[in-house]
């Protein structure tokens, strides 16, 4: 049979169709499998409370040791609270009392004792005339196998927490009873002595870390990227996962947390994770393809998001694509009466206004944990902020219909600047940011 050519550039086609298409649904909800961290951790250390308690020391050497303090941390107290009322432990009185009863879901605890809690002693030792302090998640444990250390070699620089040089513990694994579902992983445990005050003791701080990690290969390049649950969760999840990318995209910022359903521009593509696993130990996500330029998101080189809002100061209701077609630029100022650095950087913020008002418009907007006008018109009044002025709850954070929440805001002060075509062109953290925002706008408009 002959095969003109024809026929063979047909075939060909399809060949070429069929590849194209295999590769675009190769880059859909890819899985990566991820490994778990607790060193270094990127997103920072978080403090465990730590409560007076009076478990059982019958192990304890009294001939040696003399305990001074006795205490727990908890990663879920209120399973902690749960499991010792169905042990008969506590009564149903305490229970609620300890509990903040009745807003908790008590069908979300499990009566199983769990090895969540960890048991803490400072303890004078009398051969060696030192303090140690000792740390185990099973009380009734033999002390040969608790975490020991001496007093006197806890970290005590507690404002620069260096987790390279801090004294730590790692416990393999602890039980936590997270969305009806047993787990088990590391415990990190951090520990410094609180001396904050003119360099006296104040007490111990214990805080815990946890993060897993994995590679991305984007348009041939690997990229570093860690994931960790909210500060309030100890389980991954769509709501509160956050991830930090590492690399050298030049639209995310080293303090610029993502969440799940964010586009991520990395190595000249927009990436968007969509799923991860309940124990943070595989995530998937989908690369777009080479970024586009209508892609809207929340970070430099992308399309930023309008809004409609009502002026504070005025009333009066503008639409912020309404106001760009007046202006060049707009320049939106994310910050706080209670914040000092926000403050601090009005005086250059005002500078900037006062020179470039002709071709910018500046929105402030206030993030405040009331929703008290007088307070913040009596600070924009202070300082004399001339300026379009909103207000937002900061408590509203993980609202997606927030201003915080649809860009991302997790620092204060943050400034975003948006060209006329509505794309966002830089994005700063703190409040000498004004000094760069005018160095941008004197390149872009000449003066």
């Amino acid at each position: 049979m002959k095969i003109n050519t024809f026929t063979i550039a047909c075939l060909q086609t399809l060949i070429i169709v069929f590849i194209n298409e295999k590769e675009t649904k190769a880059q859909k909800n890819i899985v990566i499998n991820l490994q778990e961290g607790y060193r270094q951790n990127p997103f920072g250390l978080t403090n465990m409370s730590i409560y007076s308690s009076n478990f059982n020391t019958a192990f304890i050497d009294n001939n040696r040791y003399l305990i001074i303090i006795k205490g727990t941390c908890h990663f879920q107290r209120n399973q902690y609270l749960w499991q010792n009322y169905k042990a008969g432990k506590l009564s149903f009185d305490t229970l609620k009392e300890k509990m903040y009863w009745p807003s908790v879901d008590t069908t979300a605890f499990t009566a199983q004792p769990l090895h969540s809690t960890f048991y803490l002693l400072l303890l004078y030792d009398k051969i060696k005339n030192d303090t140690v302090f000792a740390l185990n998640n099973n009380p009734s444990a033999d002390f040969k196998v608790w975490k020991k250390v001496l007093f006197n070699s806890i970290n005590r620089n507690f404002t620069k927490i260096n987790t390279t040089t801090s004294h730590y513990f790692t416990f393999n694994p602890v039980e936590l009873f997270e969305n009806r579902t047993l787990i088990k992983r590391p415990a990190f445990l951090t520990l410094f002595v609180d001396t904050t005050y003119d360099n006296k003791f104040l007490g111990l701080q214990v805080f815990h870390s946890y993060y897993t990690y994995g590679y991305l290969n984007i348009n041939g390049l690997k990229t570093r990227f860690a994931i960790q649950p909210d500060y309030s969760a100890n389980y991954f999840n769509k709501k509160t996962t956050m991830i930090k990318i590492f690399g050298k995209e030049s639209n995310n910022s080293k303090r610029q947390n993502y969440k799940i359903g964010d586009t991520i521009h990395i190595n000249g593509h927009d990436i968007i994770f969509t799923e991860i696993s309940f124990d943070g130990k595989k995530i998937k996500y989908t690369n777009l393809g080479k970024s586009k330029a209508d892609i809207v998101g929340f970070n430099k080189g992308y399309k930023y998001p309008a809004f409609d809002y009502v002026e504070l100061v005025t009333g009066k209701p503008y639409n912020t694509d309404t106001v760009l077609k007046k202006k060049k630029f707009l320049l939106i100022d994310f910050w706080g009466t209670w914040c000092q650095p926000c403050i601090a950087g009005i005086p250059g913020l005002i500078k900037v206004y006062d020179k470039y008002k002709n071709d910018i418009e500046l929105i402030s907007v206030a993030s405040e944990k009331n929703i008290d006008t007088s307070l913040v018109l009596e600070a924009i009044k202070k300082y004399k902020m001339s300026w379009q002025q909103l207000l937002v709850k900061n408590s509203d954070s993980e609202n997606p219909n927030s201003l915080l929440y649809k860009f991302r805001i997790n620092a204060y002060p943050s400034f975003l600047m948006i060209n006329a075509e509505g794309r966002i062109i830089m994005r700063i953290i703190g409040y000498k940011g004004t000094e760069q925002i005018a160095e941008l706008l004197n390149e872009k408009l000449g003066y």
